[in-house]
């Protein structure tokens, strides 16, 4: 009776598992088309960036795959406020810096995306303190350039096996 009991308790992980992964896997796929929108190559996101990215695309890719707007005002490096008043005016393009940190930001959460498995888990990961990191936050390491550099190494060490 008991064995039955824990072989019910296990496939209703597996499905919970399954269900999750089916729910994150499309924000994957638009983590992966935001970052191809950016640029195939690193020249073509480069003129992207220095023309402007439209703040619209940064709004839509923020609400799919779940950043809180503290969050994503802390990835582009600005106050929530501003943040906020940026929102009632979709048609703004971010300026070079700010465009540079939106696609760095991007190419961290695919590159996450891709060693974690879904989203769930890179937001899930993004969000937690990291031994590595000297238990930082590594979406609180994102906004700034040194932050990021200790992310992907982090990321880098994790893709390779290096025990952190």
């Amino acid at each position: 009776m008991r064995i039955g009991k824990e072989r019910r308790l296990a496939r209703n992980a597996i499905w919970r598992i399954i269900h999750r992964h089916m729910k994150s896997a499309k924000r994957e796929y638009q983590v992966m088309d935001s970052a191809a929108a950016l640029g195939h190559t690193p020249l073509e996101a480069h003129e992207r960036v220095r023309k402007g990215v439209s703040l619209g695309e940064v709004i839509r890719f923020v609400e799919q795959i779940g950043l809180t707007q503290q969050e994503a005002a802390a990835l582009l490096g600005l106050p929530l406020r501003t943040f906020q008043r940026w929102l009632s005016g979709p048609e703004k393009k971010l300026d070079p810096t700010t465009g540079g940190r939106y696609y760095r930001a991007i190419k961290i959460i695919q590159h996450a995306t891709m060693l974690l498995g879904s989203m769930a888990t890179t937001l899930e990961w993004l969000r937690s303190p990291q031994r590595a990191v000297g238990f930082r936050i590594p979406l609180d390491l994102l906004a700034t350039e040194p932050g990021a550099e200790a992310v992907e190494d982090l990321l880098g060490r994790i893709e390779y096996g290096v025990v952190t």
